[in-house]
Formats: structure tokens, C-alpha cells, sequence
């Protein structure tokens, strides 16, 4: 369920320099240099849309391929645009019209759908995202489903002064070695610590409480980053499924690129308190940093030094 906005103040966020970063081939393709890392491309497929109807089109376009129906529900579930409550000022369903693929091992093709919406004004400062997977079989070519679900995996907010925000990064790798592509998600997070906090959920549908370190519980106005250890989903003939004893990095893996957004919410929140990019800066070491994250840190444009960045996906 998407969390209601209702009796938060909506007071004018503090006008900021609006910096798109263009989502060009560098962030649309990232290129793992790894031995033997499974292919990973934005160039196969694309995401059409016809009013509240998805369909996905095998690229080039003008070699006439026939577009193939995407049941809305796998994209947007009935469960999460039902609640009468819901007063969001995103859409976590503005699905980029990129489509992420690769080869599963077994003929098949994963895709991975990503969706991305932001506010540009108001204290709040919200962004919320999705990343869906999907199984193709061009053989008969037909889709279904990827055989999990990871809710909400890009996030920001602001409430009583404190930023929220979560990313989901995305890798790819046969770490079972049964010659098939499994799904690794590595989740950050930037939150305040507050005494009583509630339960956090976890990518597999599990809760678990938070224990804070007994000099936090104190301290209400420190924000915290925390990057969680990589979880697998395995892939099985019903799809991808989570393996709870699998929790360790491999030596060859890809990543999935950022598509519909050059950075994420957890990029723009970590700049805009520790004012830089490079998490060595932020209040814990992440022991993954993505191949994105790097090549902005040495980027670094003198524009962009040490100022809040918008993502891009936000709706025109």
C-alpha cells in the first residue's frame, strides 16, 4: 500500500537550481568489465503505452515487429491504485519506455521494467519508483510473470524535517552455477533513527524490528545511511525465487542499468545533507558502490559540486 500524504504540511520547497542530468547511453548501458558477465542491454525491447494498456515492442521499429500485450496487473497491481485513501502526489507507476533484457541461459529473455515519478516542488520533496521483471519466450513469444515482487524499490520523502530514502540496486548473475540467471537486489537506505521506531519491512515480504545502537536511540535529528547485504532470487521454472542462504557478493556479476533516471533517491538525498556523491562522505561505507555512483564521483562537473540534484522521470 502506498502511504497517504494526508496531514503533512506542503510548505514551498526552497527554490534549487534544477540540474537534469541527461540519461544518455553511459547511464542507460552500463558495461560491467568482468569475465564472462551475462549480457545485459536497452536496445532489444521497448515499453509501449496506449491509455491504461502496455505493450512491449522488439526492436528496430521499422522492422515491423509485432507488439506483444503486457497484462496491466503484472505492471501496475490492483492492490496498490484501490485504496480510496491514497493521496500521493507521485505516480510509482511512470514507467520508463526503456526495457532492460537479458539472456536467462535457457532461450528465455528477463526484462526488467523500471518506473520512476518525483515531486519538483513542495517540502515533502516525494519520489517513489518500481522495478518489475518479466519472462520472455521468443520462441512462442509469449510473457509471464518473473515470479516475485519488490514493491516500492526507489523512494524519498520529507516528514518533521527528517529525509527517508531507499534504492534498490539490481545485478544479474549465475551464482548457483546451474547455467541460469539469477537476481541479486542490494538495498540502501538513508533514515532518522527515533526511539519506538516502526518495523521495517524487507525485499522478501518478512519484517524485522530495527535495533538502533543504545548512544542513537536518542538522537532524532541524525540521519543514517545503511546499505544491506545482497539478496538472491534464484531462478526456478515458476520464476525467480528468493534463496534466504544466499547473502554474498560473487566474483562475476552485471549490473542493471538506471533507466528514466540519471540518479537515485538515495544519490540525491546523500548529497543534499553530506553535500557530496562519494559515500565515503555519508555516515556508513557501503561495501557495493554501483559502476554509476563512480563514474559521477569522477565526473564531478564544478556545476554540480556540492548541490541537490533532481532526478530525471519526473512527469512534464
Amino acid at each position: 500500500m502506498r502511504r497517504s500524504t494526508s496531514g503533512r504540511t506542503h510548505a514551498c520547497w526552497p527554490t534549487l537550481a534544477l540540474f537534469l542530468v541527461s540519461c544518455s547511453s553511459s547511464f542507460a548501458q552500463q558495461e560491467v568489465a568482468k569475465d564472462h558477465a551475462i549480457p545485459v542491454s536497452t536496445r532489444q525491447f521497448t515499453l509501449r503505452r496506449e491509455g491504461d494498456n502496455f505493450f512491449l515492442q522488439p526492436l528496430p521499429l521499422d522492422a515491423k515487429h509485432p507488439r506483444i500485450a503486457i497484462p496491466r496487473d503484472w505492471l501496475v497491481p490492483p492492490h496498490d491504485t484501490d485504496d480510496e485513501e491514497d493521496s500521493s502526489p507521485v505516480d510509482p507507476f511512470n514507467y520508463d519506455r526503456r526495457v532492460t533484457s537479458f539472456p536467462i541461459g535457457n532461450g528465455a529473455i528477463g526484462l526488467r521494467f523500471s518506473s520512476f515519478d518525483a515531486m519538483t516542488e513542495g517540502s515533502m520533496a516525494a519520489a517513489e519508483g518500481r522495478d518489475v521483471f518479466l519472462i520472455y519466450d521468443p520462441s512462442e513469444g509469449r510473457l509471464r510473470p518473473g515470479g516475485f515482487d519488490l514493491g516500492i524499490t526507489k523512494e524519498r520523502y520529507r516528514v518533521d524535517g527528517c529525509f527517508r530514502a531507499q534504492m534498490v540496486h539490481l545485478l544479474v548473475a549465475d551464482t548457483n552455477k546451474d547455467g541460469l540467471a539469477d537476481i541479486g537486489a542490494v538495498k540502501e537506505q538513508i533514515w532518522c533513527p527515533e526511539i519506538g521506531e516502526d518495523e521495517d519491512e524487507v525485499l522478501d515480504g518478512t519484517a524485522e524490528q530495527k535495533q538502533l545502537p543504545s548512544e542513537l536511540k536518542n538522537i532524532v535529528e541524525t540521519h543514517l545511511y545503511q546499505q544491506h547485504n545482497v539478496i538472491w532470487y534464484l531462478y526456478t521454472p515458476r520464476g525467480w525465487k528468493l534463496d534466504p542462504d544466499q547473502t554474498w557478493m560473487p566474483d562475476t556479476f552485471s549490473e542493471l542499468p538506471l533507466t528514466g533516471i540519471a540518479l537515485s533517491p538515495v544519490d540525491f538525498v546523500g548529497e543534499l545533507l553530506w553535500h557530496s556523491l562519494d559515500p565515503k562522505s555519508w555516515v556508513d561505507r557501503p561495501r557495493y558502490v554501483p559502476t554509476y555512483r563512480k563514474k559521477l564521483i569522477a565526473k564531478g562537473p564544478p556545476g554540480f559540486k556540492n548541490f541537490p540534484r533532481v532526478e530525471a522521470g519526473q512527469r512534464k
